[in-house]
């Protein structure tokens, strides 16, 4: 029986594609967080892989020796480095994918760019967008990209724009706000630093409510995309 495996960074990302699964049931092992349900009549596989290139070397060898998983998805948010992607956008990194999945005429084809720290402020985006040719960046895709290839997995890659080029990030409170090794909020840092930094409160909020959209416009693109790979 085939097995379609979801990749998230963290559980926020995920949660539109968990409400959509049936029979789920939720496993924890060796600090990995998995669910496995049935999506559009099919067995699937959603992972947590944890934010950062770190994370995912720690995560995704450890499931790729236990699974057998015949089609990958690694979705989640991203940076915009283009003016063409707007806050809410849904793109598919080209290079980060297979090729020949035939998806192009349901979803932008981007090229993307993994760095291993946020990229908050516009200059850095822009010089980003320059040196690299690309109009999206993430921390993880790169990484689980190589994993995939070597394992000779067909996968594809999904980003939702989270901030677009020209929105800068209160980056301090994005890095109180989550412990990417235990891979959860941490909120009591977050209020510490929002009370030593009361600036960045208004920024961080909002992008934290513009995150709601960003993640059901993801969901929806993703459960598009899947069943029309399904059908091919």
């Amino acid at each position: 029986m085939s097995l379609t495996a979801f990749f998230f960074p963290v559980k926020q990302e995920a949660s539109g594609l968990l409400r959509r699964l049936e029979k789920i049931r939720k496993e924890e092992s060796e600090g990995i967080v998995t669910w496995r349900g049935q999506l559009q009549g099919n067995d699937v596989l959603v992972v947590l892989l944890g934010m950062g290139a770190d994370s995912v070397r720690r995560t995704l060898p450890v499931i790729l020796r236990k699974e057998k998983i015949d089609f990958a998805w690694v979705a989640g948010f991203g940076g915009g480095l283009d003016a063409s992607l707007k806050k809410g956008d849904v793109a598919l990194a080209g290079n980060f994918s297979s090729p020949h999945l035939h998806l192009s005429k349901y979803v932008t084809i981007v090229r993307g760019v993994t760095v291993n720290h946020v990229v908050a402020s516009s200059a850095q985006k822009l010089a980003l967008a320059q040196g690299h040719q690309a109009q999206v960046v993430d921390m993880e895709s790169q990484i689980a990209h190589d994993l995939f290839e070597e394992k000779e997995i067909r996968h594809a890659t999904l980003r939702g724009i989270s901030d677009p080029w020209n929105e800068s990030l209160p980056s301090g409170a994005l890095s109180a706000s989550f412990d990417p090794e235990e891979n959860r909020p941490t909120p009591l840092k977050l209020l510490i630093h929002l009370a030593m930094n009361p600036r960045d409160f208004s920024p961080f909020f909002k992008f934290v409510i513009g995150l709601s959209q960003v993640q059901k416009n993801l969901t929806q693109k993703l459960l598009e995309l899947e069943k029309r790979r399904e059908k091919q």
